[in-house]
């Protein structure tokens, strides 16, 4: 595409995969290649940062799971008992 319409209609055209388009318009903007790495690593290292935090959250959620289910197990008790007559509320 670019040797038939010039460099710049790669701009026109946008891609599917936004690493690859954030590439391309460093690449357009005429910016070398230590910059293009530079801001790879930086995205590279805010992704793994977010991806972290998101296992943080995760991992917090499997240390209260037990906890949900006894509170979920003595509820049901509870309703159970209700509904046969045994425990007056």
């Amino acid at each position: 595409m670019a040797r038939k319409k010039g460099v710049l209609a790669i701009e026109d055209k946008p891609l599917d995969d936004e690493y690859l388009q954030k590439g391309v318009n460093l690449l357009l903007n005429g910016h070398d290649t230590e910059t293009i790495e530079f801001a790879f690593n930086r995205e590279i290292l805010q992704t793994r940062q977010r991806n972290n935090q998101s296992i943080k959250v995760l991992n917090s959620f499997t240390e209260l799971a037990p906890a949900m289910g006894m509170a979920g197990t003595l509820i049901g008790l509870v309703a159970m008992l209700v509904a046969m007559d045994i425990l007056k509320v």
